[in-house]
């Protein structure tokens, strides 16, 4: 594109005055440096991501912790929580969100342990941002990623939509008193009902969507 226009500047001015010639042949040589071929700088990646592989389950002590701006604060942790009642046991596989961060949840349920919702599972290609669909919402509140439940007489149940699979979940990270949306990628395998925080990320900009391939 360059080198077209820049002979057209040179067929143009050649029954001009000598020194008009010399004054465009210097830009002329100026743009033929400006040539789409020459590299171009590579912007820093907005996004930071961690990837981390431990794990999480019932009877492994504390739960995992993650400092997402490693500034020596926990904001989120995963967590396996066995129960039992009258009816049988229940375990809770999940992530609380520490302080005023938030985790995408569904509604929180009476019939569940602490009233916890099941969070809302992403599936790339997506962006993920502050909107909201129905039935769901963004809460500071513990919330499950997976319910297993054993009535006494030996039935068991699954619930959410992390059961055997590798799902993403859309957190917000709030420093600096602003929110910044990123993510946590988690798989449970219910066999061994071991979760496995696969990596985690957010954005470096507050309110800033991130896109998830």
């Amino acid at each position: 594109m360059y080198y077209t226009f820049s002979n057209r500047l040179i067929r143009k001015l050649s029954d001009r005055p000598f020194f008009s010639l010399l004054a465009l042949l210097g830009l002329t040589i100026g743009l033929w440096g400006c040539s789409n071929d020459d590299p171009q700088p590579i912007a820093p990646s907005e996004v930071i991501r961690v990837i981390d592989g431990r794990t999480a389950k019932q009877g492994s002590g504390n739960p995992l912790t993650i400092d997402m701006n490693k500034d020596g604060i926990v904001d989120f942790t995963v967590f396996a929580e066995l129960t039992a009642n009258q009816e049988g046991d229940e375990l809770y596989v999940g992530v609380n969100p520490i302080g005023p961060h938030k985790v995408k949840s569904g509604p929180f349920s009476d019939d569940n342990f602490l009233n916890m919702g099941l969070l809302i599972a992403e599936n790339p290609p997506t962006t993920l941002d502050f909107s909201l669909k129905p039935n769901e919402q963004w809460t500071s509140e513990h919330g499950a990623i997976a319910i297993r439940k054993t009535t006494n007489s030996g039935s068991v149940s699954h619930e959410g939509a992390w059961i055997g699979r590798s799902k993403v979940l859309a957190i917000q990270l709030y420093q600096n008193g602003q929110y910044h949306i990123g993510w946590l990628k988690i798989h449970f395998n219910a066999e061994t009902e071991v979760a496995t925080l696969l990596e985690y990320a957010h954005h470096k900009r507050p309110q800033t969507p991130i896109a998830l391939q």
